[in-house]
């Protein structure tokens, strides 16, 4: 496995921890978790087919850099939601 591949690896584990804690705090689970495995689904393709097939000259490292900034990006806007649930419950719980 290529230093690339593990990079990935690492960057998808981290945001499916996230994904995984999103999920569980949230009131409807089921469409939280396809509304963003569909949108992780939508850009790692258009990515992943890019790193394939248009990455000649070196442009692969161009494709995989979008796709770990969009990955950052999708984990950065669910740590938010995140954070907002436990905002919502600290307010609740003191009304």
């Amino acid at each position: 496995m290529t230093e690339d591949n593990l990079i990935l690896l690492c960057c998808f584990a981290i945001y499916a921890l996230t994904l995984l804690t999103l999920i569980l705090r949230s009131k409807e689970r089921l469409k939280s978790c396809i509304i963003n495995l569909t949108v992780l689904g939508l850009y790692s393709g258009f990515f992943f087919y890019n790193l394939a097939f248009n990455s000649a000259g070196g442009s692969s490292l161009v494709w995989l850099v979008y796709l770990m900034f969009a990955i950052g990006l999708h984990w950065l806007i669910n740590l938010i939601g995140i954070i907002l649930t436990f905002i919502k419950k600290r307010d609740t719980s003191n009304e």
